[in-house]
């Protein structure tokens, strides 16, 4: 039953997204360099908008780039290397993952746009005391995936038994891809102490 409930489910998504476009164009400029003018020696009144050499917070910086930031890093990486997907929303993670999404403070959910890739990611910044119940929530969504990739296409089901399950303190990462193992290692740079 299970199966059959992932199975419509995944061809509800896909019939959803037939027609809709993929974001458009995703190229970005650069912004144009201007001249510089030189230094004065009046003291000025106005804030400098220089960066300071000096913290200002004294703080640690480890793990403070958003999810946001760190899926487009992804995407930014591997540009045609992965298929298109399509973002969960907070209703679609607790169908899709078991996860309610306020046990989240940041998250990014993707499934491949087309059902014969296996390709999936799941990365969040977890709440205080709910990393137990998101980790549930990721197992019971690999067991139903392998369910799926075990009977249908072998290359895909490679990638689901080689899929990387990366915790970092308050943040988790799930990763069914050819890129998985390069991507948990960035995920390990980023948000590891």
């Amino acid at each position: 039953m299970k199966r059959f409930s992932a199975l419509i489910l995944a061809l509800v998504l896909t019939l959803a997204l037939v027609g809709c476009t993929n974001g458009g164009d995703k190229t970005s400029t650069a912004p144009s360099a201007s001249p510089s003018t030189a230094p004065s020696t009046e003291p000025s009144t106005e804030p400098s908008t220089e960066p300071s050499a000096e913290p200002t917070d004294g703080g640690d910086t480890t793990g403070t780039k958003s999810i946001a930031d760190f899926w487009q890093s992804i995407v930014d990486e591997y540009p045609n290397e992965l298929p298109g997907t399509m973002e969960l929303t907070d209703e679609d993670l607790l169908t899709v993952y078991g996860i309610d999404a306020s046990k989240l403070e940041e998250y990014t959910a993707q499934l491949p746009l087309m059902n014969v890739h296996a390709t999936e990611f799941f990365i969040a910044k977890v709440k205080d005391g709910e990393m137990d119940a998101v980790k549930e929530g990721i197992a019971s969504r690999l067991e139903n995936v392998e369910q799926t990739w075990s009977q249908y296409l072998p290359d895909q089901y490679e990638l689901v038994k080689n899929h990387q399950l990366v915790e970092e303190g308050s943040y988790i990462l799930f990763v069914i891809s050819d890129k998985a193992e390069a991507i948990a290692d960035t995920f390990r740079a980023t948000y590891g102490g």
